[in-house]
């Protein structure tokens, strides 16, 4: 009977393992691990401020597009159909009574001089759509960081996670232990209780850890617009190159050239100088072409003696072709004002193009010695973290031969996994600091869906 129990165990032991190699590839698979380039690409197709620059460049390009039409002719035809009385020479002759008049044509009009106003708000217009594509560039860069930063929290939670998890083993084989010592008499039996407590409030820090490793998930899938954190992780980013610069104004001077903040502030003054002639075109005069072609038809009324439709078509039109100058002589100052603002403009295009150099200099400079701090950070706090776990195996041996009391040994303890949790803490603040100055260096920060 034994022996049959045996057997049957045996089936049972190896049906679940068939079971569970058939239903392994279900299980690897439901769960998608995403890495940090993955959620940022995805982020960049699913964030609406990303689609909101997306949306003003493409207003931006139809602006252009129409600034670039304006030099284009016109053209549009025209029917009417009139009625007078008395005296009337609309037809060629003169002519008393009661006419009807039907006028068919066709117009076209082009500018051959506008004082460089077209040609100006051309260029004004291509230089706002490259500020904005630079606008969107620096969107996607702020949002990249933004990511990244979230990415490496979560991280750093679920490694906490399972530095707690280690914490609250080592103290259930703690209290093990004092259980086996109040047994033979070697420790009080208010250790057992101490030593339950520490495990209660070791399992406490768990779940909070926990709690904070989920919301910092959600918080993650909330930035990337995903639905729910069901079948998301992440996974650790690749190895970063820990080594700086010689210094900030060598990285400054790197990235100035193409950093889009700098890039659309310099746009921005181009644009303003274009405004200016813009403005000041409103002085010159407009000189167009125009080319017309018009036909018609007339019938006194009372009269039968008006000749017919046909012969009037055959006979009855007039083309024209003009050149058509306007010249300003009075606004009420719209033109001086107009000029005016338009210098305002670059004055203050101006300063901003001087206010984004000095925060970009700030920023590579904060970046950078933030970097350089955290790499210090991380190096003591990795020696520190090996130093308390020698200080701690040390105090175990002496407290499994009596020679350290179960608080002396909690104290290790703490210090230990305290220095665990700083080096963790360090190393992901040394990662997103070093992926800061990383993005800093980096040229493209172009929309890619």
């Amino acid at each position: 009977m034994i022996y049959y129990e045996e057997i049957k165990r045996i089936k049972m032991k190896y049906i679940i393992i068939i079971l569970f190699a058939i239903l392994q590839p279900c299980l690897c698979y439901a769960q998608k691990v995403w890495t940090l380039d993955e959620c940022m690409e995805y982020a960049m197709s699913h964030n609406t401020e990303i689609s909101k620059r997306l949306i003003e460049k493409t207003r931006k390009e139809q602006k252009l597009r129409s600034s670039k039409d304006a030099k284009l002719p016109t053209v549009s035809s025209n029917i009417s159909q009139d009625y007078s009385s008395g005296v009337n020479n609309s037809t060629g002759m003169l002519m008393t009574g009661n006419l009807l008049l039907t006028k068919v044509g066709i117009k076209a009009s082009m500018p051959l001089y506008t004082g460089s106003k077209l040609t100006s708000q051309i260029k004004s217009d291509k230089f706002s759509l490259m500020a904005a594509t630079e606008d969107l560039k620096n969107s996607s860069k702020n949002l990249r960081i933004n990511v990244a930063s979230h990415y490496l929290q979560v991280l750093y939670d679920k490694s906490e996670v399972e530095v707690l998890k280690k914490k609250v083993e080592l103290s259930q084989s703690l209290l093990e232990k004092a259980k086996a010592f109040v047994n033979v008499g070697k420790s009080p039996e208010s250790e057992v209780a101490t030593a339950e407590a520490l495990l209660s409030t070791d399992k406490a820090d768990l779940i909070v850890a926990e709690s904070n490793a989920t919301l910092s998930l959600l918080d993650l899938v909330q930035l990337l617009n995903l639905p729910s954190i069901e079948d998301f992780d992440v996974c650790e980013p690749k190895e970063l190159n820990y080594e700086l610069l010689d210094d900030t104004e060598s990285l400054y001077m790197e990235v100035e050239k193409t950093y889009p903040t700098i890039l659309r502030a310099q746009y921005n003054v181009q644009k303003a100088k274009h405004d200016i002639r813009v403005a000041r075109s409103g002085y010159y005069p407009n000189l167009d072409l125009e080319v017309s072609l018009q036909e018609f038809y007339y019938k006194i009324l009372g009269e039968q003696s008006s000749p017919s439709f046909r012969d009037q078509i055959k006979t009855n039109y007039q083309a024209l072709v003009g050149l058509k100058l306007t010249i300003p002589i009075f606004n009420a100052f719209q033109t001086r004002n107009n000029i005016r603002n338009a210098k305002t403009a670059l004055a203050d295009a101006n300063v901003a193009l001087i206010d984004a150099q000095l925060n970009l200099r700030k920023d590579i400079q904060q970046a950078y010695y933030k970097a350089l701090t955290a790499k210090d950070k991380y190096e003591a706090s990795v020696k520190s973290e090996k130093s308390n776990a020698i200080s701690y195996e040390y105090l175990e041996r002496k407290y499994s031969v009596g020679r350290a009391s179960l608080y002396d040994l909690n104290q290790s303890k703490q210090q230990w996994f305290s220095s665990k949790e700083s080096a963790i803490r360090a190393k992901y603040e040394l990662i997103i600091r070093m992926k800061i100055l990383e993005l800093y260096k980096e040229n493209n920060y172009e929309y890619v869906k």
